[in-house]
């Protein structure tokens, strides 16, 4: 039997797990897995496109490929070298492990008050897959890529923001369909700052200077109006736990009794000759036969063409 009071638990669980994410709280400078474009242009003093170039491609969809020479030793005190080594071999990880290359850029970011924790968030609103790579001249340099039509989307969680907050409403807004792309992101961001109290902002808001986290820090007060900040936060994009926290809101919604019986057994009770056997491979009828004999903890004596061996279980 299961109650409400747990199913609230385990989704304010997850909630407050997934405000730490990148995707609830880009603060470049709260971890060693966020870095801005501002700290990833100061690697290379000879970068071959400024933070600038960097958003105003993100909102015209041009390509760029920019690299960093970077030979990192153990006492290496560089941050922002250790930063961006980190995130290459964290995302090389996941790319192995789960065959999914998270490393993308956040741009722009929304900041508004948390009213429950009393502090700032961060959140982006868009999310654009670059590719971070070794360069293929030498094994110090690293490459950040952006193609031309990348995979972009408006990030989950700054929905999910607005509509427990301020809008229930709102919905995720769709990019409509203009041969100027970069006037798509624009009404997107504009149909969101109007939403949420921010200042609108206009066709050349790319162009502007970039907010800085180190000469315009911002602080929490009961009256913070809304900001759309001109700066994008590179980091490790990874699948966020919104799906699943909504999953639960919807599982609230839909019972109103005070316990649910989500995980009751079944009374059907099966007899041998009805039960299933999974197997990862594919089995004939005697090899499905000899693992029921084992389920029913028979002696059996399986022959193989080269074995021949009792088992008792």
């Amino acid at each position: 039997m299961t109650s409400i009071n747990e199913i609230e638990n385990l989704r304010d669980n997850l909630i407050s797990s997934n405000a730490k994410s990148i995707f609830s709280n880009a603060h470049p400078k709260k971890s060693i897995d966020k870095m801005d474009v501002l700290e990833l242009c100061k690697l290379n003093l000879q970068c071959q496109i400024t933070p600038t170039q960097i958003l105003e491609a993100l909102l015209s969809n041009t390509p760029f490929k920019t690299t960093y020479n970077i030979s990192y030793h153990q006492d290496e005190k560089n941050k922002s070298k250790r930063k961006l080594i980190h995130l290459f071999r964290k995302n090389e990880d996941y790319v192995q492990e789960i065959n999914h290359d998270s490393f993308s850029i956040g741009y722009p970011l929304v900041c508004m008050a948390d009213t429950k924790r009393k502090r700032l968030q961060y959140i982006p609103v868009f999310i654009w897959d670059l590719k971070l790579a070794y360069a293929t001249e030498r094994l110090d340099q690293y490459s950040i890529e952006k193609n031309k039509f990348p995979k972009v989307s408006v990030n989950p969680i700054l929905i999910e923001a607005i509509q427990d907050d301020i809008d229930a409403e709102f919905t995720d807004p769709s990019i409509p369909y203009y041969e100027n792309i970069q006037y798509n992101y624009i009404h997107i961001l504009n149909k969101i700052a109007l939403v949420i109290n921010a200042p609108f902002i206009g066709p050349d808001f790319a162009s502007k200077g970039v907010f800085s986290f180190d000469r315009n820090p911002l602080k929490h007060t009961t009256d913070f109006v809304p900001q759309l900040l001109n700066n994008g936060v590179l980091g490790l994009y990874n699948n966020s736990k919104s799906p699943i926290i909504n999953d639960y809101k919807s599982m609230l919604k839909s019972f109103n009794s005070e316990a649910l019986d989500l995980f009751k057994p079944k009374n059907k009770q099966e007899t041998p000759h009805e039960s299933t056997v999974f197997s990862g491979v594919k089995l004939d009828h005697s090899q499905q036969k000899v693992i029921r004999s084992m389920q029913l903890d028979r002696d059996i004596v399986i022959h193989g063409p080269q074995v021949q061996e009792k088992v008792k279980l």
